[in-house]
Parts: C-alpha cells; structure tokens; sequence
C-alpha cells in the first residue's frame, strides 16, 4: 500500500482551470494545488466618508499602479468590478472604502 495521498491527475480540470497537484516530503502529504490562472490586480480605494465613489479613471490609475507594483506585463485594462461602500475609520478619520478589480 503506498503512503502517498490520493492526488488528482495532472490537467485534471476544475473549475474550468488546469490544476496541477504535487507530493511534498516523505509521508506523501499533498502540496498546495496552483491553478494555472493569470494574475490581477486588486485595489482598495478610500474616500471621505459620504464623498463621491473614486471615478473611472482614478481606479483605472490605480489599477495600473497595482499592475506595476505587481510587476505584470502592460496589459490594456479592458473592464474592472467595484464593490462597495463600505464604512471604516481609520486613525479616527471616518471614511468608505471600496475594492476594484481587474477582470
């Protein structure tokens, strides 16, 4: 009987992505699997409280920057989700935050 974890098989697909499984260590435990996906950028927008949501071109601006700092290829941004608002205080100043992601 082998020590190894049962695993999925190489290009198994789920989720409509490639998984690709692998053992780590002597006992056979079951590493991470990685999804074979490209990365995005995600970025946390914060306004006044009440304020205007950040406009189309600031959350483009600052998906670009997150891209950068990601160190992604230049890619055109072609459409992005925000969500939000959603209240927080942060060193006593009341503020909406919002989350925007590349798609």
């Amino acid at each position: 009987m082998s020590d190894r974890a049962p695993t999925l098989r190489e290009g198994e697909r789920r989720d409509k992505h490639v998984v690709r499984l692998h053992c780590t260590g002597r006992r056979g435990i079951l590493g991470r699997a990685v999804a074979e996906v490209a990365s995005r950028a995600l970025v946390v927008l914060r306004v006044a409280r009440g304020a205007a949501a950040p406009s189309a071109p600031e959350v483009r601006t600052a998906i670009a920057a997150d891209r950068v700092r990601l160190a992604l290829p230049p890619a055109p941004l072609l459409e992005y989700r925000i969500a939000g608002p959603y209240p927080v205080e942060l060193d006593g100043r009341a503020l909406d935050e919002y989350v925007a992601w590349e798609v």
